[in-house]
């Protein structure tokens, strides 16, 4: 009787405080400031650049598992958002300057 009561006085206060839980959660930490002090990884399936710094097609496609008309078919899609999003930013510039160049000292 003594011993079950024991027990309950000790085990009590260590499920009020969640020992296990603090644990687990101490171990967590140090795993993630071992992996930060680790720095970031590189990706394996990225491959070093080429020398004249050009994009390879054959090369991007092995390394993203898909054939070389899908990557040259991506390429053009984002040469093509690249460029419409650069004309959106000269247009909107252009607008802006103008707004200013209207308005003059009006608004001072």
């Amino acid at each position: 009787m003594m011993r079950a009561l024991f027990r309950r006085i000790v085990a009590g206060p260590a499920r009020t405080i969640g020992w296990l839980q603090i644990k687990q959660n101490a171990t967590s930490i140090r795993e993630l400031a071992a992996a930060i002090k680790a720095g970031p990884q590189p990706d394996p399936r990225l491959l070093p650049a080429v020398a004249n710094r050009r994009i390879d097609p054959e090369r991007m496609a092995t390394a993203l598992a898909v054939s070389v008309a899908e990557v040259e078919h991506r390429l053009m899609l984002r040469r093509r958002r690249t460029a419409r999003a650069a004309y959106l930013y000269l247009g909107a510039a252009a607008a802006f300057l103008a707004g200013v160049a209207v308005r003059g000292d009006r608004g001072a």
